[in-house]
């Protein structure tokens, strides 16, 4: 390293190609393709129950979600094997879905309501909303209630569900989120052999804009901790 006059000599290793560990400690170096073929390495208790929010001119949008997660029949269309067929465990959808009449404050809070009702039948019910793209499309709104209220959610916009080619891409990512807030863990990396904590420093900021421009409004810098098999330990704020 370079210090103006002054060189520092710094240690430095390569790492080694990351692997990935999968049911009964079966290895790949795909995630997805370890999946496919080993299963998870920590399944889920039970199949996860998606309980769909929408408003009503949604409703074809949420249709094609359902079924591109599913993978029946359209998996070709979108080159996913399907929820089952990737992590090994059924995947059932709420036959009842809750319809949004708007995507305001107060419908959240009575979509929450709506949820933890069902919830006390269905423990393992997990919200999957559809929301349109934009800074007023509810996302705000709604994750501030089920956040606090300690019910994980799986958003997807419109702009991402309505472009086959986006979808495409996009619903392998969705169907692994699902599987993560289900309670699932599909993979760690192999670990070293000497103990690591990693730890990562991120920041965001709330920003309000007006006729004087942009200003921040407020701070937020957060830890998160994993080891050095990639499993999460902690998040502090």
């Amino acid at each position: 390293v370079d210090l103006g006059r002054d060189f520092v000599a710094l240690p430095a290793r390569r790492l080694r190609s990351k692997s990935y560990l999968f049911a009964n400690n079966r290895e790949s170096r795909s995630q997805f393709t370890g999946l496919r073929d080993f299963g998870p390495l920590h399944p889920l208790d039970a199949p996860p129950h998606l309980l769909f929010l929408f408003r009503e001119q949604d409703r074809a949008a949420a249709r094609t979600l359902a079924a591109a997660l599913r993978g029946a029949g359209g998996r070709e269309r979108y080159n996913f094997p399907g929820f089952q067929a990737l992590f090994k465990t059924e995947l059932h959808i709420d036959a009842s879905p809750i319809v949004l009449p708007d995507l305001g404050e107060g419908s959240m809070a009575d979509a929450l309501a709506a949820v933890q009702a069902r919830r006390l039948s269905v423990p393992n019910a997990l919200p999957v909303v559809v929301l349109p793209e934009g800074e007023d499309n509810g996302y705000l709104a709604h994750k501030a209630d089920f956040s606090h209220a300690g019910i994980p959610t799986q958003v997807c916009t419109l702009r991402v569900i309505q472009d086959e080619y986006a979808l495409k891409w996009a619903i392998a990512n969705i169907a692994l989120q699902v599987f993560y807030k289900a309670g699932g863990q599909p993979w760690k990396v192999r670990p070293t052999a000497e103990p690591t904590l990693v730890v990562g420093i991120s920041q965001s900021h709330k920003v309000r804009v007006s006729g004087a421009g942009r200003a921040v409004e407020k701070y937020f810098a957060f830890t998160g901790m994993t080891d050095n098999s990639g499993l999460f330990q902690k998040i502090q704020v």
